[in-house]
């Protein structure tokens, strides 16, 4: 539990002037700020570093009032570690979430613009092949807003593995791999069938896809090797 500037506690030994003290159930190292405290009187934390709190007596009832009240103070080395590493994991869980928020929104939201260009650039063979058309331009759209959301989450994941700041280029590769693949089939689809046409669209989104990072990473090693 953290402890902060204000706390008040209770002397478990004396404090000649290092001792133990109770914080709010938890025992910790602690020093006087100045003089001697006898056991079991009641303290009042006013800092803290890695060799322990730092303690001042208070009469019981008294009411404190400290220029940094409320400030997180650690009791050793190790507690310090282990709070900023509570934040940090902290930290990291909120990005992954927002994250995976934005690859939803933004990954759906290329996948159904690309779907819905490709169905109109399409859509004469598909009034021609398709006895319900809009209910196949529908189905598409949904289908191709899924598709968006698989890749820049594929992206996204393969790029952070590859380290650095990668990870940066996930929605410009996934636009770009989601134009490569509309940009196939539409060519494609007409001239050699739906299945080619399909299997044309992944290969065209694949390569697409990895234009933006690869470029990034050329630049970084030109420019790296210049300097």
């Amino acid at each position: 539990m953290a402890v902060r500037v204000g706390d008040l506690g209770t002397a478990m030994t004396a404090l000649r002037p290092q001792g133990l003290v109770r914080i709010a159930g938890d025992r910790h190292d602690a020093r006087t700020e100045r003089g001697y405290i006898a056991a079991e009187s009641e303290v009042v934390v006013v800092n803290g570093d890695n060799l322990g709190l730092v303690v001042r007596l208070v009469d019981p009832g008294q009411a404190v009032t400290l220029p940094d009240h409320g400030r997180e103070v650690y009791g050793s080395f190790g507690a310090r570690v282990a709070a900023e590493s509570a934040r940090e994991d902290t930290e990291r869980a909120r990005w992954e979430s927002s994250r995976r928020r934005y690859g939803f929104i933004m990954g759906g939201l290329l996948g159904a613009v690309a779907a819905g260009l490709g169905v109109a650039l399409l859509w004469g063979l598909i009034v021609e092949r398709a006895g319900a058309p809009w209910a196949v331009a529908a189905a598409a759209v949904v289908c191709g807003a899924g598709l968006g959301v698989c890749l820049f989450r594929w992206l996204d994941a393969a790029l952070r593995e590859v380290g650095g700041d990668y990870w940066r280029f996930t929605t410009a590769s996934a636009g770009l791999g989601l134009a490569g693949g509309t940009t196939g089939a539409v060519w494609a689809v007409p001239s050699v069938g739906l299945a080619w046409g399909a299997a044309i669209a992944v290969v065209a989104t694949v390569v697409l896809a990895a234009v933006a990072p690869v470029v990034g990473m050329l630049i970084e090693w030109v420019t790296g090797s210049d300097t």
